[in-house]
């Protein structure tokens, strides 16, 4: 194995060539994650705390969601002022996110409605409307070169 190569970083060269060839900072398509994600995080909040409902079970799902839309949008802006430890707070907050997606809106469709029957029909555009922009910015953060230049590697 060459020097400064890993098993999982790129070749030492690779990553000279992106950091030549485009400038350090957040910019593109980062930016545009980044934005984003601020977006989104907030209108999370806001939506969990203008909600009016009042049950144990809806306030546990709110209290979930927003200390997940809380921590994404500290993890948008360390990414921002690009802060050496922001990939690890992306990776953490793609897991939550993945987590949640794939393991936690059945149950917490069937707390909220006891006694129905999970309609998969919904869940399913719910997880396809998510999943998908997940699936797309976690491949970003993989592969992107302005990541490599802007954060010396990737996710």
């Amino acid at each position: 194995m060459a020097s400064g190569q890993g098993l999982i970083s790129l070749p030492v060269r690779a990553i000279q060539q992106a950091q030549g060839k485009l400038s350090k900072g957040v910019r593109g398509w980062l930016a545009v994650w980044c934005v984003g994600a601020i977006g989104f995080h907030l209108f999370t909040l806001i939506s969990v705390f203008g909600s009016k409902t009042v049950s144990v079970s809806s306030e546990a799902v709110n209290l979930v969601l927003a200390g997940l839309a809380t921590y994404g949008t500290l993890t948008a802006i360390s990414v921002l002022l690009v802060k050496p430890y922001a990939l690890e707070l992306v990776f953490l907050n793609f897991l939550q996110w993945a987590a949640l997606l794939v393991l936690v809106f059945p149950v917490l469709f069937l707390t909220i409605s006891p006694g129905a029957t999970l309609n998969w029909q919904p869940v399913a555009a719910f997880v396809a409307a998510l999943g998908i922009p997940w699936i797309i910015w976690f491949r970003y953060f993989k592969i992107s070169r302005r990541v490599l230049a802007t954060f010396g590697r990737n996710m």
